[in-house]
């Protein structure tokens, strides 16, 4: 029987570009995902107290096995850096609000 990269079974006409595998050559290759989560408390950072955000990422790779654990770690490390930048965008965010309402307390006063 032959598969197409998804792995499921192929019983009518395919088309043209489609990966086809045999069931051996279908047994080596893996499917490996990986995630990254991060959460902050936005007191910290000048926002509302008791409230946080999470952030995550998934990602999913399909790769032979004798690279899996190159795609595991290329998975990750993308998973975290998308993660990273997108917590130091919101942190630059909520520093930037809390100094303008600091600032306009002041000229109030």
């Amino acid at each position: 029987m032959l598969y197409d990269a998804d792995g499921r079974p192929i019983r009518r006409v395919i088309d043209p570009g489609v990966e086809l595998f045999t069931e051996d050559e279908r047994e080596s290759y893996t499917e490996i995902t990986r995630s990254f989560s991060y959460k902050i408390s936005l007191e910290n950072y000048g926002g509302p107290r008791y409230e946080s955000l999470d952030f995550f990422c998934s990602q999913k790779v399909h790769c032979r096995t004798e690279e899996a654990e190159d795609a595991s770690l290329a998975a990750y490390a993308f998973c975290r850096r998308e993660v990273l930048n997108a917590v130091a965008e919101v942190k630059a965010g909520i520093r930037e609000k809390s100094a303008t309402k600091k600032n306009s307390r002041k000229v109030a006063a």
